[in-house]
C-alpha cells in the first residue's frame, strides 16, 4: 500500500529505573522463539484478543488497503509506548511523525484505523514512527528495507497493551505519481527487524533475554532488566499491495527490577543540625530546660551540648522538647527511631523513666509512645519502627517521671523508607 509520509518530535520521558549499566555477558545467539501460549504474568494477561487483527486505510485514501497488527508491546511491560520504548530504542533513531503529506513540516504517514478493543470501535493510530522521522522518507531509487521501516500504534484500553503495525516500504508509482508501497516481504520483515532492534538494545543494557520454550521473565527481576519475546499465531493472508504476511505476532515484554526503596535519614537535637527537613522545638513555660554538655553526642552534626530539666512527677508541666523530621516520603513510609542518652554520672540524665510520645502527619496524629530508663542506659537506644504518614514524624519528650531525677534531651535519629 502506498504511504503518505510526519512531524518529528523528541522524546524526553524515560523510566528512572532504566539508567543502569550497558555491559553484558548475555548472548543473543539462539533467541529464536517458538509459539508458547504462556504470558509473563498469571495475574495480568499480556493483551486481550482484539476485535480485528488488521489496520485499515481510511475513507479517501489513494488506495484501499490493510496492514496486519504484527507486534504487541505487552501490558506486563515496564518499558512501553510511546516515550519510554522510543528512548530505549534511541540508537535506531525512531521518531514520531505526523499524519499527512507535508514532509517539510514533519507529516509523512497516512492514517489507518484499527479495532484493538474488545468491541468493534475503531480509532486512528495514536502513534506514528519512522526511523529518523520524515528526513528519512524513501525517495526514488531507495531499495526499501530496514531503514524505511515504519509503524503505527494503538493502545488497548482494558489492558494497556499496544498493538503495532510495522512494515518496510519503497517508492513506487501510482497513477503516474510517486507513492510508497510495501516491500515484497515488508510486513514480516518489518516485524523481524523491529524484534532484532529490541533484542540488541536490551543486550547493550545487559538485560536477561528469555523467549525459548515458553520461558518468561521472573516475577521479580534482578540486574538491569529482562526481555521476553514470543510469538502468537493467527491466520496469515495478503495485506496492502497484495503483500503476504505469515500471521505471526511478536509479543514483547520488557521488565525492570523494582525501584530501590526511597529513603530518608537524619539526626537532629537541640545543638545538632537543624534545617527545613529536621529540627527541634523547645517548649519551656517554666524556663526550666537547662543547657549542658556532660556526655552529650559529638558528631553526626551535633556539638555535644543538650538540654535537661527536673522530672515533675506524674503530671507534665508543659515543658517539652520535640524533634521533628519532614521525610518527604509517601504516606506508607515508616521510620526506625533511635534516641541518644548522654553518658554522665550527674543528675542531668537520670530519668527513671523518661516519657516519649510519637506523632506523624505533621504532628497531628498520635501514634504511640515509649519510655527510656535514662538512669540505666546511655548512648543510642533503638526504639523500633514507627509510621510516618503525611511525610513526617516527630518525637516529643515531656518532664513526667518520679521527682528527684533529671530528664535529658539530646539527639534523635531516624532512618525511614517505604
Amino acid at each position: 500500500m502506498q504511504r503518505l509520509l510526519s512531524d518529528s518530535s523528541r522524546w524526553t520521558d524515560f523510566r528512572r529505573r532504566l539508567g543502569r549499566g550497558l555491559i553484558s555477558a548475555v548472548s543473543v545467539a539462539g533467541l529464536v522463539v517458538g509459539l508458547p501460549a504462556s504470558t509473563t504474568s498469571a495475574a495480568t494477561p499480556d493483551f486481550n484478543q482484539p476485535h480485528d487483527w488488521l489496520a485499515h486505510s481510511q475513507a479517501g485514501a489513494v488506495e484501499a488497503g490493510k496492514d496486519p497488527l504484527n507486534v504487541i508491546i505487552s501490558a506486563n511491560s515496564d518499558i512501553t509506548m510511546p516515550y519510554a520504548l522510543q528512548s530505549f530504542l534511541g540508537i535506531y533513531g525512531w521518531q514520531s511523525v505526523g499524519i499527512g503529506t507535508d514532509v517539510q513540516n514533519g507529516n509523512c504517514i497516512s492514517p489507518e484505523s484499527a479495532s484493538v478493543q474488545s468491541d468493534s470501535s475503531s480509532a486512528t493510530q495514536q502513534v506514528s514512527w519512522r526511523p529518523y522521522g520524515c528526513a528519512n522518507v524513501a525517495t526514488p531509487g531507495d531499495p526499501g528495507g530496514i531503514t524505511h521501516n515504519h509503524l503505527r500504534g494503538w493502545r488497548q484500553n482494558a489492558t494497556g497493551a499496544w498493538f503495532l503495525a510495522l512494515s518496510e516500504e519503497h517508492v513506487c508509482q501510482v497513477n503516474g505519481r510517486p507513492w510508497h508501497c510495501i516491500d515484497p516481504t515488508g510486513f514480516d520483515q518489518g516485524r523481524e527487524d523491529f524484534k532484532q532492534q529490541i533484542i540488541q538494545a536490551a543486550h547493550l543494557r545487559g538485560f536477561q533475554l528469555t523467549g525459548n520454550s515458553g520461558s518468561t521473565c521472573p516475577a521479580v527481576v534482578s540486574g538491569p532488566g529482562c526481555l521476553n519475546v514470543r510469538y502468537v499465531n493467527r491466520a496469515g493472508g495478503k495485506g496492502s499491495d497484495g503483500v503476504s504476511y505469515d500471521g505471526l505476532v511478536l509479543v514483547v515484554t520488557l521488565r525492570l527490577p523494582p525501584p530501590p526503596p526511597a529513603t530518608y535519614s537524619a539526626t537532629t537535637g537541640p545543638n545538632c543540625t537543624q534545617n527545613g527537613s529536621q529540627g527541634v522545638v523547645v517548649s519551656t513555660p517554666d524556663n526550666t530546660w537547662y543547657p549542658t554538655s556532660q556526655g552529650g553526642l559529638v558528631g553526626s552534626g551535633c556539638n555535644g551540648q543538650y538540654l535537661w530539666t527536673h522530672s515533675n512527677g506524674n503530671t507534665a508541666s508543659g515543658d517539652t522538647v520535640k524533634w521533628w523530621f519532614h521525610t518527604g516520603l509517601a504516606s506508607n513510609a515508616t521510620c526506625d527511631v533511635q534516641v541518644y542518652v548522654p553518658a554522665t554520672s550527674s543528675i542531668v540524665a537520670t530519668a527513671h523513666p523518661a516519657y516519649y510520645t510519637m506523632y506523624d502527619n505533621n504532628g497531628n496524629s498520635h501514634v504511640g509512645g515509649f519510655t527510656i530508663d535514662q538512669l540505666k542506659v546511655n548512648g543510642w537506644q533503638d526504639m523500633g519502627r514507627w509510621p510516618a504518614a503525611g511525610g513526617s514524624i516527630s518525637v516529643v519528650l515531656d518532664d513526667r517521671g518520679p521527682t528527684g531525677y533529671g530528664v535529658a534531651a539530646d539527639a534523635v535519629r531516624v532512618s525511614c523508607s517505604y
